[in-house]
């Protein structure tokens, strides 16, 4: 009779805990819901979407002037790297390469590809070795741009790239 009982409470107890625990969930269920109705009431407002939507083109402008000055800062590393050149070979010195990049097949490609030419261009890159657009080609030329192993200029809408 006494196992009974205790089993009785066990299972009494069980019971309250599990009902217990479903209405604590049960709370939290319903403050994230109304948490998550506000949030939605908000983005309804056209007030808060401007205010939003502002904020978002703050953020690109200073990420662009970021990006802007950094990339002004690496032109005038390269810039300085060619003077320093420049002087070195003046005085008789060769410039001593001591990290040479190891390059795809790919790369060492249209590297050949530009030296035979002279220049080149995306359009030029893309027709030569098949690339379906533009913008595969203009990334990879643009690669070996940040690499430091082509140099480029703008003419007019195209972007000419020259072996360093």
């Amino acid at each position: 009779m006494a196992d009974n009982q205790r089993d009785e409470d066990v299972y009494k107890s069980n019971e309250s805990s599990v009902e217990q625990s479903y209405a604590t969930l049960k709370k939290e269920a319903s403050e994230i819901k109304s948490r998550a109705v506000a949030i939605a009431e908000k983005l309804d407002d056209p007030l808060f979407q401007g205010a939003l939507l502002h904020a978002i083109v703050n953020e690109k402008e200073n990420t662009n002037r970021i990006l802007k000055n950094i990339y002004a800062e690496l032109e005038r590393a390269r810039g300085l790297e060619g003077r320093v050149a420049r002087l070195e070979e003046k005085e008789g010195k060769a410039a001593v390469v001591t990290d040479a990049i190891p390059l795809p097949e790919a790369d060492a490609r249209i590297i050949g590809f530009i030296r035979s030419a002279g220049k080149a261009c995306a359009e030029d890159v893309q027709k030569k070795f098949g690339y379906k657009g533009k913008n595969g080609a203009s990334a990879r030329l643009n690669r070996l741009y940040m690499l430091g192993v082509l140099t480029k200029s703008q003419v007019g809408r195209k972007v000419l790239y020259f072996v360093r």
